[in-house]
């Protein structure tokens, strides 16, 4: 076995799928498994008993009548069925102290999963083994990713999506890949042989009929997720279904409005972000809206924006300490993110952070350990926000966050999920290890509409005066447009 793969397995920081997954895997391997003794597991974990209640009484599935209790759930699923979803909502519970992004991992699985189901029950299966397949396809990325993260981080510079890495970048960067190491991890794990063999020998550019499913799904998934996609992504989203599956165009719209409308019913029992678009046709109008404006334009702006970037890149513009952005980027950077977004009717947000009793943490510990405190608090911060927000230094112990293209409940989310991910750190200086707390004020202005950049950060600095006098380790958030209106 690999070296590297070897040390993964033996790492006490990869975390194990929860218990009540554990005593589902071994009714899944099991032909005569009765209601009673799943009912019996699942009754151990209130909040997958919900979650797979609820299930039943959503859209997806359709139920004429209203589901109240596992038996109920078995009569419309079916056994097989219910025993593969629960361990598959289960698995989506694994989670560990680290600063690997699980929330981000698992929203990205769940929808290669939604996409392998939706692809599978095109293919006459049932569509449930798929949607386990894809949720941990990638799970092997998790082993790697909390055993060598700052690897991770390099493999994933550059915005780049995790169905954008491949196995040779993989190999080159770690001596081995996310489906070798997710394919004994899933045998560590007991899953079903065959299941731990398909991930382990998963190969993009060796595909079977099952393993096609699961690669179309990473890339119907990626576009899915995506935010701002281009005619061409969506084009070769289509020539690969075509190719790969034989699904035409009037397939692939089926089969896109078929995963919006299975995804718009996870992510409420998930409490994911919501995706951008709600139909196939929302999202070519938007790439065709996406297209016309670099062919109205964009050239010059392309050229303006380089020209600042290589200016901007030849100045000192990163914090030393932390390696994040510092107070003069900030300042450059903002008003031009700030006027972007106002000419394009986006909206935007920011997020002040300031570490709570850092003066003590100085007077008590030390510089050197105030020095490790910044540091972890940067790290923590940039691992938390979404790909493409920005993270600044701002000064001394204070940092803010420009969330970009965001609805307001996106802001209210990563704000609260950087104060939870600075609560759970755990730091380690040369003399002492410290739990650390921190508190912030969070604006957001729809479609930017607000006076001012400037406007938009006082009034978020106003809010987090107000979450230290109200006792600290708490965040504020307003929507300032309507702040804006009232007055």
């Amino acid at each position: 076995m690999n070296q590297y793969v070897q040390e993964i397995l033996q790492n006490d920081r990869i975390p194990s799928p929860p218990s009540v997954a554990i005593r589902l895997l071994d009714l899944v391997s099991q032909p005569d498994v009765n209601v009673d003794e799943l009912t019996k597991v699942l009754s151990a974990d209130p909040r997958l008993s919900a979650r797979l209640i609820a299930y039943c009484n959503s859209p997806m599935v359709g139920s004429k009548r209203k589901i109240a209790s596992v038996p109920q759930a078995v009569m419309v699923l079916g056994l097989r069925t219910l025993r593969l979803l629960s361990l598959s909502f289960s698995l989506m519970d694994t989670q560990s102290k680290s600063d690997f992004d699980f929330d981000d991992f698992w929203r990205s699985s769940l929808a290669t999963a939604v996409a392998a189901k939706c692809l599978g029950r095109r293919s006459g299966q049932s569509g449930d083994e798929e949607f386990l397949l894809g949720l941990v396809l990638n799970i092997g990325m998790v082993g790697m990713g909390v055993t060598s993260p700052q690897k991770l981080t390099e493999l994933l510079a550059d915005g780049k999506a995790m169905s954008e890495i491949t196995i040779e970048m993989e190999n080159s960067v770690f001596g081995t890949n996310r489906f070798e190491v997710g394919g004994k991890l899933l045998e560590k794990w007991n899953f079903p042989s065959a299941m731990a063999q398909t991930i382990g020998d998963f190969n993009p550019e060796q595909l079977n009929p099952e393993s096609t499913r699961l690669a179309l799904g990473q890339t119907l998934a990626a576009l899915l997720l995506s935010t701002d996609v281009s005619e061409a992504q969506l084009a070769q989203a289509k020539t690969d279904a075509l190719t790969l599956a034989q699904i035409d165009d009037v397939g692939f719209r089926e089969l896109f409005d078929e995963m919006v409308a299975q995804w718009t019913g996870y992510e409420s029992l998930f409490n994911f972000d919501s995706i951008a678009y709600g139909s196939l046709q929302e999202l070519e109008e938007r790439a065709k809206d996406s297209m016309m404006k670099i062919s109205l334009g964009m050239d010059s702006e392309i050229q303006r924006m380089t020209i600042e970037r290589k200016e901007l890149e030849e100045r000192v513009m990163i914090d030393v300490l932390t390696n994040l952005k510092n107070r003069a980027a900030y300042n450059i950077e903002v008003s031009a993110a700030f006027e972007h977004h106002r000419r394009n009717q986006m909206s935007i947000g920011v997020v002040v952070i300031d570490i709570d009793h850092f003066k003590s943490v100085n007077d008590t510990y030390g510089h050197a350990a105030g020095d490790d405190v910044l540091r972890a608090v940067g790290r923590c911060l940039a691992t938390n926000c979404r790909k493409g927000d920005s993270v600044y230094r701002y000064g001394g112990e204070e940092f803010v966050a420009v969330i970009h293209n965001c609805e307001f409940n996106s802001i209210k989310a990563v704000a609260n999920r950087f104060l939870t991910a600075i609560q759970d750190l755990q730091i380690e200086t040369d003399v002492h290890s410290l739990k650390i707390t921190a508190s912030s004020g969070a604006c957001w202005a729809d479609k930017a509409n607000v006076q001012s950049v400037e406007t938009l950060f006082n009034h978020a600095d106003k809010l987090l005066y107000k979450a230290k006098v109200n006792g600290r380790n708490q965040m504020f958030i307003d929507d300032v447009t309507t702040l804006s209106a009232a007055t």
